[in-house]
């Protein structure tokens, strides 16, 4: 049975009453637990909003309230699987969505917090808005891509970044995007452009990048929330002399050596961008 008509199933499953009853035998008695060594189904719970609509993997899920269990349908054992959770709701006027990746093994718990302001969301409000290419190729220029490059862009979307810059000026790009429509858009304009062997585009977590070391330019057009988190892993895990480029947001209390303001008729407000550069560390005081 494919995936997702499995996950649909175990969904139901565990909205359903009977999913949710206690394990007591008719005597009162707890039953002794049977080790089991097959294929298991791991358990999500997850933190919501109590009137959010709650999908995983694009399937809608029955219940409501502001906890959530969620059965996965059996899984193998001794391996990661990953399930993408979206929650969306209504903030005053203002519609809210936000996204997590849920790393879950067979016979496990795991809990995700979609709740405003939670660690695991990566954002507030999960908007697309596509950059446009002219703000793209500024963005490279400010960054002084090369060839020499390895280019990590937060919160992909279609790609471009780092299309282009693998295009024009040879270097290497991640895209990193949580949201799966996303990636398959970003997948299909890289081949599009024939730079597969030289971009690798990612469903994740932008805030969780294993591998964040690696970048020598970081890229990115996050809203606040995003870039308030996003700021502490920066100077932690980035080398020194590593190029960020941020479009509209800042990162907060890093005052940017360059920025550039785009005129842009179309909206209320003109494009900003703004450029760091990863400070060397401090050495500890000798001691006598």
């Amino acid at each position: 049975m494919p995936r997702r008509l499995t996950l649909a199933l175990a969904l139901l499953l565990a909205a359903s009453p009977a999913a949710r009853a206690g394990d007591d035998k008719p005597d009162g008695k707890k039953p002794t637990p049977a080790k089991k060594t097959g294929p298991q189904p791991a358990k999500i719970f997850v933190r919501i909003p109590a009137a959010a609509t709650l999908t995983i993997d694009g399937n809608a899920t029955a219940q409501t309230g502001d906890r959530r269990t969620v059965l996965t349908p059996p899984l193998a054992p001794g391996r990661p699987f990953r399930y993408t959770l979206k929650a969306t709701y209504i903030d005053g006027d203002r519609k809210i969505v936000r996204m997590a990746v849920a790393r879950v093994e067979a016979g496990k718990e795991t809990v995700i917090d979609l709740r405003p302001g939670s660690l695991d969301g990566s954002s507030s409000q999960i908007v697309y808005v596509p950059t446009p290419q002219r703000v793209v190729d500024r963005m490279l220029q400010m960054a002084k891509v090369t060839r020499d490059d390895v280019v990590f862009d937060l919160g992909c979307g279609d790609g471009r970044v780092v299309v282009t810059a693998a295009k024009k000026y040879g270097a290497r790009g991640v895209g990193v995007d949580i949201d799966p429509k996303r990636v398959e858009e970003s997948k299909a304009n890289v081949a599009r452009a024939g730079v597969g062997k030289r971009v690798e585009v990612r469903e994740g977590d932008a805030l969780r990048v294993p591998d964040l070391a690696r970048a020598t330019v970081v890229m990115t057009y996050m809203l606040p929330e995003f870039m308030d988190k996003l700021k502490p892993i920066l100077l932690k895990q980035l080398k020194p002399g590593t190029r960020i480029v941020a479009h509209d947001y800042a990162l907060p209390g890093w005052p940017p050596e360059d920025t550039v303001t785009i005129a842009a008729p179309a909206r209320l407000f003109a494009h900003t961008l703004y450029l760091w550069t990863v400070p060397q560390r401090k050495k500890p005081a000798d001691v006598d």
